[in-house]
C-alpha cells in the first residue's frame, strides 16, 4: 500500500523533518558542550555534598560545603523529544482544522448558489 499525498502534505512532511534534523543538531551541540544554566536542553540538579569534619580548617568553607550541595547540568532527552515532537503535532493540526475550517465555509457558500 502506497501512501498518496498533495504537494502541501509533501512540504509539510520536508519542513517537519528539518525541524525534527535542527532540534537534534541543536541538542547535540548543547552536549558536546558539556551544558551550563543557560542551555535548554538541560537539567539542573542539586547534588548533595556531605559536610566537611572540620569546620575551622584554614581557607574555610568552598560554596558548596556552605549550602550543602553543589549544582551539575544533566541532559534531559524529555526535553529533546518534546521541542521536536509537539511543535509538529500541533502545526499538523492546526493546518488540518485550517482546511477543514475553510471546506466548511466554501461549501456554505455552494449550499446557497452564491
Amino acid at each position: 500500500m502506497r501512501l498518496q499525498l498533495n504537494g502541501w502534505q509533501r512540504i509539510g512532511v520536508v519542513v517537519s523533518l528539518i525541524w525534527a534534523l535542527s532540534v537534534c543538531a541543536l541538542g547535540s551541540l548543547e552536549y558536546a558542550q558539556n551544558g551550563d544554566r543557560t542551555h535548554y536542553f538541560f537539567d539542573t540538579v542539586k547534588v548533595p555534598v556531605p559536610q566537611p569534619k572540620d569546620m575551622n580548617r584554614p581557607g574555610g568553607l568552598t560554596v558548596e560545603e556552605f549550602f550543602g550541595y553543589r549544582v551539575a547540568y544533566h541532559f534531559s532527552f524529555g526535553r529533546l523529544i518534546t521541542a521536536m515532537l509537539v511543535p509538529i503535532a500541533v502545526l499538523w493540526c492546526i493546518a488540518y482544522i485550517g482546511v477543514l475550517i475553510v471546506r466548511w465555509v466554501a461549501a456554505g457558500f455552494k449550499k446557497n448558489g452564491t
